[in-house]
């Protein structure tokens, strides 16, 4: 179908943009988001089987909740902060939720860890150069994600559906 082959444009495009907004303007559209998690969901239903789909998902949704629940804790107790306001984005759980319906359970795992290794170098590197910087996480995961997607889609060898 037609369609099929735009839909990895789009998830690029969408990424790229959440990039540009979150660096740039230090907030997202909204709607980016679930417009975004749709389009990644249907590339990862049309690749695998239903029951590993559904099962990749639920796996996923449960790391990500495990992982904002230990970041939540870690903000209340230890930095005393508002979890949503000041410790961490809402974009940020937002691109989460999006990304873990997109990809089988391995392949999200690697590439979530990957995503946020980069995003931590990143803000390590522009930190030297500014002080008391926040850090756009949804904008570097999604240059990250846009990358391997683009990669992805370019090079045949590389299947991030097959794990």
């Amino acid at each position: 179908m037609w369609w099929q082959s735009i839909i990895p444009i789009l998830c690029v495009v969408i990424l790229l943009r959440i990039c540009y907004e979150d660096i740039k303007e230090r907030a997202v559209y909204w709607f980016w988001f679930p417009v975004l998690g749709i389009l990644l969901g249907y590339e990862h239903y049309i690749h695998t089987q239903f029951n590993y789909f559904i099962f990749s998902i639920s796996m996923n949704i449960v790391l990500i909740l495990t992982i904002l629940s230990v970041l939540y804790i870690y903000a209340k107790w230890k930095m005393k902060k508002s979890f949503l306001e000041e410790a961490f984005g809402i974009g940020d759980m937002f691109l989460f939720f999006a990304l873990g319906v997109g990809f089988p359970m391995m392949t999200f795992v690697i590439s979530f860890v990957c995503a946020l290794i980069f995003a931590l170098i990143i803000s390590v590197i522009l930190r030297l150069k500014k002080q008391n910087m926040t850090v756009p996480l949804a904008g570097y995961m999604s240059l990250f994600f846009a990358v391997i997607f683009i990669v992805d889609k370019c090079y045949k060898p590389v299947n991030l559906y097959l794990i």
